[in-house]
């Protein structure tokens, strides 16, 4: 069942947890809790402030370079001048700023990262408008808004229909590629195999990441960029029912070669199913099937072709019972 979400705010206690840690470290050593008897407590059980703390020593002991006089590990020695404690203070206070600083940019840096399980889909509201629709097994990085606005499909399928901004591009990196639109409906692909971009509505600009001097490939409505490797891309336009089906738990085929339609179905269920004869590679299916059932799936290929299915406890295996119709 898909869910509709708001931008997540683990970041924003993200944030907070590393604004704090820098303060812990900037008070004393806060690798050794006898020196910060609060620390074990600001702690707690909290994995974000345990992970912000690492993060934040880190960090100070690359400070302890660029200020050698204000950081280091033996014991600080306190002036007895007033002129030398003011200096001593003004350092430690830009040590602090400058922790909080490099913090914060590292955070802002940051995506937010979503993500799918198989047979899973989720519905996702972007800060800017734009609405995200992400297939089974995906992961989407999302960052925060500059003068592009800019995610990356790490792996599976997402349907993007992008709020309208010309002010900022939006732009969505996969496989080696980005697409660039404005205000439009596209869905993006990427598996092991290949990367597809469907363009529904509006206009998109596909092109290479690494080849910046290469003219990227304008799409029309209804049109697929198909990317596979280094080769060449190719063009065409598919059922876009079939292509969008997904979204409404369907799968649609036409004439489709069983291997992969079975491999289609795969996606949604981690209980695969099996293909066991030669034979069956030549069969072809049509027809409209949940995504969510693929017992029924493989039921309806053996009623159809006369075939035996097995139901085992890890899988399901279609099993040919010797020569099959072309």
């Amino acid at each position: 069942m898909s869910r509709v979400e708001a931008p997540e705010t683990q970041h924003d206690r993200r944030q907070q947890a590393r604004a704090e840690a820098a303060l812990w470290v900037a008070r004393g050593n806060a690798s050794d809790p006898t020196i910060s008897p609060g620390l074990d407590a600001w702690l707690g059980n909290d994995p974000l402030r345990a992970d912000a703390l690492g993060r934040t020593l880190g960090v100070w002991d690359e400070l302890g370079q660029v200020l050698p006089d204000w950081k280091r590990d033996g014991p600080v020695v306190a002036p007895a001048a007033p002129v030398a404690r003011r200096r001593v203070a003004a350092m430690a206070s830009l040590a602090c700023a400058l922790l909080i600083c490099v913090l914060s940019l590292s955070w802002y840096l940051s995506p937010t990262v979503y993500r799918t399980g198989v047979g899973e889909r989720r519905v996702l509201a972007l800060a800017d408008g734009t609405r995200v629709t992400l297939n089974t097994g995906s992961e989407l990085q999302v960052f925060r808004q500059g003068s592009e606005r800019r995610s990356t499909l790490v792996s599976g399928e997402a349907m993007f229909d992008v709020a309208h901004d010309p002010e900022h591009p939006f732009v969505v990196e996969a496989a080696g590629r980005y697409v660039r639109a404005l205000g439009t409906s596209f869905i993006v692909r990427n598996d092991a195999q290949r990367l597809d971009v469907t363009l529904l509505t509006g206009s998109v600009d596909v092109g290479s990441i690494a080849n910046a001097a290469t003219r990227p490939v304008r799409l029309t409505p209804g049109e697929r960029y198909r990317g596979t490797g280094t080769s060449a891309p190719s063009l065409d336009r598919p059922k876009l029912d079939m292509v969008t089906a997904w979204r409404h738990g369907e799968l649609v085929l036409d004439q489709t070669p069983l291997p992969e339609a079975v491999a289609e179905m795969n996606r949604y269920s981690s209980r695969p199913i099996v293909l066991q004869g030669p034979e069956l590679a030549r069969l072809r299916l049509s027809g409209v099937f949940q995504t969510s059932d693929s017992v029924s799936f493989a039921t309806t290929v053996g009623a159809i072709y006369g075939v035996r299915v097995v139901d085992g406890p890890r899988d399901l295996r279609i099993v040919a019972n010797g020569p099959q119709p072309r």
